[in-house]
């Protein structure tokens, strides 16, 4: 119980954060369908459950992104980190597969998360109110957006901070010692087996805190530790997968690598902010006890706060440096190799908070105010405008989280799959872009859904023979076509689809219909891709989805 008193108020704040945190998180948790990549996940869960092994075909359907890109020839998943469909097929052995199922053991992770985070923040400064960061944490709707996901993105957070706990903790006995190392090498290993970027970037961050007041033995023995774990996973993953780095998923775009990396640091760390994983604009306030002498008793959280900076510059970098993500697909960064930084974010921020309070009371209200009500200190306001989506503005991105479940919208998912269900069943579906299958495949598995391989993906001669002809490209003999994009000359003609450089001919098209929604899933949990409330369509001739009757 003196423990306990020795946490003062920080306990208090603490637990009512990992509330706060569990309740936002589970606001709304299954007012949207699965978006794309929550189906994937959710789609080799269910076959992992059912057919106990990590392949892309249940017997009927196929999950085949990319024509087969992530698969080997066995259509097993040798490109994505694992433990995401482990977690995932737990839940749905348990309780069966569906929405909330899908996405409950993440927002455990998440909350998980938040304890780590405490802990490895008390590790490194205990001149702070270490519970300040669980705060930020639990109102920040990129980190709840995030968590709530049926992907491995909580699981990549859970565990990088897990490793951030083992490493910086204090000696103390040869049990506790011997433990905490044993959970670097779990930590280590997990956070590879969660995502294989994160794992390596960690391994490359985590020697910035050599610059803190971590005991450097300790340090170095938990970091082999740690890096022995992930070399453990990644040699379980070559010996019982194949290698996940032999995928050609990603599309080349013929930059040089000097210039892909340059362009992915820049868009890395400006997103830091825009995507609202740290309030960024407040960050200056670290140098404060180094130039205003009343401060500078605090230079110890400050200089703590500044090697966590230096952290997250690491990460970012060894991110950039290893990314998949083509230049010529985007004008921003693939944030979501970067969600480990969220906490290391809400960390450097809580501390710029702390140090503007100790300056002026009023500041740090002020302060504090405006991260949690604002995108303002994030630099939010200035995310790169899509030409799908407006500019973001300044707002109050937590009121419209918090909104979101009170507003009745469709996502295009949901729209898809409330069409779908009045298809006859057995009916061969295609649906372009070929990745938006993947949730009606998930709530319908009833329908065919066509064109998930070409005849050129390496397969084990009995397997492709088993295989039914309209999940080839070459040979599908479709009867719907759903297609995003803009309505054809005439309402008929020949239905030619151009994937991968090569035209493929599907038959005869006849328009019967149309879906007028918002073609892109906005669901998804990027900021400042999400979209909290309905979206006017920009124009009902080019917007939505056909619906055409093919003729064979």
């Amino acid at each position: 119980m003196a423990a306990v008193r020795n946490l003062g108020p920080n306990i208090f704040l603490a637990a009512a954060a990992v509330i706060a945190c569990a309740a936002l998180a589970s606001w709304g948790l299954d007012d949207h369908l699965f978006w794309d990549d929550e189906a994937n996940t959710a789609l080799f869960a269910q076959n992992l459950t059912e057919r106990g092994e990590l392949t892309a075909w249940d017997g009927k359907n196929l999950v085949g992104f990319r024509a087969g890109a992530e698969l080997d020839e066995n259509l097993r998943n040798t490109y994505m980190p694992p433990l995401q469909y482990y977690v995932a097929a737990l839940s749905f052995a348990a309780v069966g597969p569906g929405t909330i199922a899908g996405r409950v053991p993440f927002v455990v992770a998440g909350l998980l998360a938040l304890l780590f985070t405490a802990l490895w923040v008390r590790n490194l400064t205990k001149e702070f109110p270490w519970a300040l960061p669980l705060f930020l944490l639990a109102v920040s709707p990129a980190y709840l957006l995030y968590i709530r996901n049926c992907r491995y993105y909580a699981l990549s957070i859970l565990f990088v901070s897990a490793a951030l706990y083992a490493v910086s903790a204090p000696p103390g006995s040869k049990p506790r010692g011997a433990a905490l190392a044993l959970l670097a090498f779990v930590s280590g290993g997990a956070a590879f087996g969660s995502h294989y970027l994160s794992a390596a970037a960690l391994l490359a961050a985590l020697p910035v805190l050599l610059l803190s007041d971590v005991p450097r033995g300790v340090f170095i023995r938990r970091w082999l530790a740690c890096a022995a774990g992930v070399g453990a996973a990644g040699a379980w993953i070559l010996i019982t997968r194949g290698s996940p780095f032999g995928a050609g998923v990603a599309q080349p775009d013929g930059h040089p690598w000097v210039e892909r990396f340059a362009t992915l640091a820049l868009w890395h760390l400006r997103d830091l902010g825009t995507f609202e994983f740290a309030a960024v604009g407040l960050w200056p306030a670290l140098a404060l006890p180094f130039v205003l002498r009343p401060m500078e008793a605090l230079k110890t959280p400050a200089k703590t706060g500044l090697v966590l900076v230096a952290f997250c510059a690491v990460f970012t970098l060894a991110t950039a440096a290893a990314s998949p993500q083509p230049l010529n697909k985007s004008d921003v960064a693939d944030m979501r190799h970067a969600v480990a930084l969220i906490p290391v974010g809400a960390a450097v921020t809580a501390i710029a908070i702390f140090l503007l309070w100790n300056m002026a009371r009023a500041a740090g209200l002020v302060a504090l105010a405006a991260v949690v009500f604002t995108n303002v200190p994030h630099f939010g306001f200035a995310a790169p405008s899509s030409k799908n989506l407006p500019d973001v503005g300044a707002r109050c991105t937590l009121c419209e989280y918090a909104m979101e479940p009170l507003r009745d919208r469709a996502t295009s998912t949901e729209s898809l799959v409330r069409y779908l269900e009045d298809l006859p069943r057995d009916a061969v579906v295609f649906i372009y872009p070929t990745f938006m299958s993947y949730a009606p495949m998930f709530y319908l598995p009833e329908l065919r859904y066509a064109c998930q391989l070409t005849r050129d993906k390496d397969l084990r001669p009995e397997l492709e023979a088993e295989l039914p002809s309209y999940l080839f490209w070459e040979d599908a003999q479709i009867d719907v076509a759903v297609i995003f994009g803009p309505p054809p000359r005439t309402l008929s003609g020949p239905l030619i689809v151009n994937y991968r450089g090569r035209d493929y001919p599907l038959g005869r098209y006849q328009v019967v219909d149309s879906i007028d929604v918002y073609p892109e899933d906005r669901s998804r949990p990027e900021i400042p891709w999400h979209t909290f409330d309905p979206l006017e369509l920009e124009s009902v001739t080019y917007r939505g989805y056909l619906v055409a009757r093919i003729e064979r």
